[in-house]
């Protein structure tokens, strides 16, 4: 007995008894200042509600890559044979419809036409000659002193000498024709892609001389499968995307056949195009707006009940104070989640859409009391 009260009473126990007592002290009197704390916390927290202005049935579409193409691309080259001159334009060099892009030798052209320009002088004597014996012999055979056949020799004649005069006429056009040839004239404005040629070498007819690109009127050459481009007409507006920027263009025209690749082919003219740099990637988004049955909230504003259950969060004003609000919770039934936004199916009428508690959803709890933010307050008669 005597050990047991030595044992109680020994300092050693009434110590460990002070700090046990201090201890349990200061625990209630932490978890009473939380407590109080944790009121006032949620007496003065401030909730952001949506607005009508955040439902909406967000835009969709799919994109698809497309190829800046130039107007026109060709090759360029002389119908005709002969020696290169001259190329007067180089690589990335520019130029303007019927400006002179290169020329070949004309020496034996000029030639020949002097040779033909000599051979029409004679033709031209021989038929005023022709026309001078027919003309004297019709006279004759008026007077009867000029047989049938003189007469029909002299308008033969005649008729030779208006072929042959015809025939050398035919041959110094086409040498003017050839001349013209020779001379390789920019058919729209451009800029030169490549030199295929170079001066002094002899060329055969449709030998390509130069590689050109128009300029100012580029299109987008896009291919996307036919189901999409039937849904297409000319004329429809469509979004392209460049450079991390969005433009808009119109259809110009779409071939439904069937390419190699099995895709139908879109044409697409922007509306400001000089930028566009033919052989450039860019991509075109074809946009459809959602229809689907229900309302559009961001995910922000969801949280998760259990059982695969979703939430809201209301906030609706106390009556006569516009300033505060109590928490209640809605169960929501989800459709779909595309990007940032929840289509919710059931479980929300538009009617309360402008109470949803937007964000921070994980601070509040059905029943609390809180204020709602001076930028998102709103009334008993606020509508989305």
């Amino acid at each position: 007995m005597t050990n047991r009260n030595n044992l109680v009473y020994s300092p050693v126990t009434l110590v460990l008894i002070f700090f046990v007592f201090l201890a349990l002290a200061l625990g209630v009197s932490r978890i009473t200042k939380t407590h109080a704390a944790d009121e006032n916390i949620r007496k003065d927290l401030s909730v952001r509600t949506l607005s009508s202005q955040d439902v909406y049935a967000p835009v969709t579409g799919e994109r698809y890559i497309g190829r800046v193409e130039a107007g026109q691309r060709v090759e360029m080259g002389f119908d005709i044979s002969s020696r290169v001159v001259s190329i007067d334009k180089r690589e990335g060099e520019s130029f303007t419809k019927g400006e002179l892009l290169a020329s070949l030798d004309t020496e034996r052209l000029s030639a020949r036409k002097a040779e033909l320009k000599a051979q029409l002088a004679r033709s031209a004597a021989n038929l005023a000659l022709a026309k001078s014996s027919l003309i004297r012999s019709e006279g004759l055979k008026k007077s009867g002193n000029i047989a049938d056949q003189a007469l029909d020799e002299a308008r033969q004649r005649k008729a030779a000498a208006d072929a042959d005069y015809d025939v050398v006429q035919a041959q110094l056009n086409t040498i003017d024709v050839e001349l013209k040839k020779s001379h390789l004239y920019a058919p729209f404005d451009g800029v030169v892609i490549d030199r295929l040629s170079d001066e002094g070498r002899t060329v055969i007819a449709g030998t390509p001389i130069l590689l050109l690109e128009q300029t100012g009127k580029p299109e987008i050459k896009v291919s996307l499968p036919l189901s999409k481009a039937r849904d297409l007409t000319p004329g429809d507006r469509i979004s392209v995307f460049h450079n991390d920027s969005e433009r808009s263009g119109r259809v110009d025209r779409i071939n439904l056949s069937l390419s190699a690749q099995r895709v139908s082919e879109l044409y697409v003219h922007l509306d400001e195009a000089q930028y566009l740099v033919p052989g450039e990637i860019l991509h075109v988004e074809l946009k459809e707006l959602n229809r689907a049955p229900g309302i559009w909230l961001p995910t922000s504003a969801l949280t998760e009940f259990g059982r695969g259950l979703w939430s809201v969060y209301l906030a609706s004003p106390d009556t006569g104070n516009s300033g505060s609000a109590t928490i209640e919770r809605a169960v929501v039934e989800l459709a779909m989640i595309r990007g940032d936004k929840a289509l919710v199916a059931a479980g929300l009428t538009r009617e309360q859409v402008p109470y949803v508690v937007a964000e921070a959803t994980h601070r509040v709890v059905a029943g609390q009391q809180v204020r709602l933010a001076s930028d998102t307050q709103i009334s008993h008669n606020s509508q989305p």
